[in-house]
């Protein structure tokens, strides 16, 4: 899909209104790194914004860091079809408290995603639909 212009990472870091947010290009590829507390509005505002609307969610999944790390890391794989390319949202879940929120408000399809992330990685998405198994139901 190809990397963002450093423009389009400026009208990126100009509407999510933080210095904080981190930009990262690897593999050809963006990355976008939200502390998750502002994962939900951040990626609102990215869906909604005229200039981006990021408004696709393509995949999610969850990676667990190393054992003595204690994270895991919440990649979602959005796509502009304004821009013609997609980025990566990275979201860190501490282990300890296994919460995140989930972007269902935002993207409806990530009811899927999340509760498959839920069933294999024990992460709880705060505010979601319908968090209930899918596969093993015991």
């Amino acid at each position: 899909m190809g990397t963002l212009s450093s423009y389009e990472k400026d009208i990126i870091k100009k509407v999510l209104r933080r210095d904080s947010v981190e930009i990262f290009d690897s593999y050809d590829n963006t990355f976008i790194q939200i502390k998750s507390q502002f994962i939900l509005k951040d990626a609102s505002v990215l869906a909604s914004n005229e200039s981006l609307l990021f408004d696709i969610l393509l995949d999610s999944f969850a990676i667990k860091l190393s054992t003595e790390m204690d994270m895991h890391r919440i990649y979602y794989h959005i796509y502009s079809q304004t821009l013609s390319k997609g980025v990566f949202l990275i979201s860190e879940v501490n282990n300890q408290d296994s919460f995140a929120t989930s972007l269902t408000i935002v993207y409806s399809n990530a009811n899927w995603y999340e509760r498959e992330i839920f069933e294999k990685q024990g992460i709880i998405f705060v505010e979601h639909p319908d968090l209930r198994k899918m596969f093993v139901h015991y």
